[in-house]
């Protein structure tokens, strides 16, 4: 009979940064009376027209680990991780870096362990549900997911490919953007977030970061505080390329908000009929609006110079 591997033989050290020097303190994470890992896999399915039956790629990794703990005194990891939640900390600011030790695996140097170490962001459930101990409950994500989710963020940068995003952020007149000097090749992205446009300002859904043949969709909520808001889906600083943009812009104020594609490198389509009432959209460079029956129509979008072999 095989020999198992024993949990105790994971053993996970936090990164508890100083508030006044930045230096990272890396301390054992004790007293957790769960630390479970989920991979959250993102799937793509798809039934092509000459197949019969249905076929399902993994696309992409959200990664995250769920925690409970209960609070004991002295213990900086889990002083951290309840300083986040009673501040309600956001964005980069909630993000830690999480080393894994395998104790069970030999590293690349004599004596050494095999290591991982990830970014996650510390997102916090619950506390105080037992009547022993104060308890506290929360997961941890991949923190690629956060740059996503957390509008606003300061700068970041990552690079990905064939990967699906499940974005919800809700952002302020941001001048920085949702996603920041990122990537993004063969991507797709679900949509589902309010967003005030400032008057006078401009918010952008993308700055500094590439887009190619991606595939836009889902919902974006705009609400304005005043005239001549705008809105961008991308800054311009690095234009898209065939990306087709199926999104739902909802303005619910009263202002007018401006929404400008800026430009592309390659024919990018918008469908316009899914753009709202009190949304001026303009035109740019190499991109085409189309209705939502042209964005089904192979051979129309091919006509405008769209390359794709199947509708959208």
């Amino acid at each position: 009979m095989g020999k198992l591997v024993k949990r105790s033989q994971r053993r996970a050290y936090y990164g508890v940064p100083a508030a006044e020097s930045g230096t990272t303190t890396y301390t054992r994470m004790t007293k957790f009376t769960s630390l479970s890992k989920s991979k959250n896999p993102k799937t793509y399915s798809r039934q092509y027209v000459d197949e019969d039956a249905a076929i399902e790629d993994v696309v992409g990794y959200a990664e995250s680990i769920s925690y409970a703990f209960d609070e004991e005194v002295g213990n900086t990891v889990h002083a951290d991780i309840a300083n986040i939640a009673d501040e309600e900390q956001l964005g980069e600011d909630a993000v830690r870096e999480i080393i894994v030790v395998f104790l069970d695996q030999e590293g690349e140097t004599s004596g050494s362990k095999r290591a991982v170490k990830r970014s996650y962001a510390v997102i916090p459930n619950g506390e105080g549900d037992k009547v022993e101990a104060y308890s506290f409950t929360g997961v941890k994500y991949f923190a690629a997911g956060v740059y996503l989710l957390a509008a606003g963020s300061s700068t970041h940068s990552m690079t990905c490919k064939s990967c699906t995003f499940a974005m919800q952020a809700q952002g302020t007149g941001i001048s920085f953007g949702i996603a920041n000097r990122c990537d993004f090749t063969d991507c797709n992205f679900m949509l589902d977030m309010p967003f005030t446009v400032e008057g006078g300002k401009r918010g952008n859904l993308f700055s500094y970061s590439g887009l190619e043949d991606c595939l836009m969709r889902g919902s974006v909520t705009l609400s304005g505080t005043g005239n001549n808001g705008l809105l961008y889906i991308t800054d311009g600083n690095q234009p898209m390329k065939n990306c087709f943009i199926a999104v739902e812009f909802t303005n619910t104020s009263e202002y007018v908000i401006n929404l400008y594609p800026v430009k592309a490198t390659a024919t990018s389509c918008i469908v316009s009929s899914l753009i709202g009432t009190g949304i001026t959209y303009y035109n740019g460079d190499n991109v085409q609006y189309v209705t939502a029956a042209q964005g089904k129509n192979v051979a129309y979008l091919n006509s405008v110079g769209f390359p794709v072999t199947a509708g959208v």
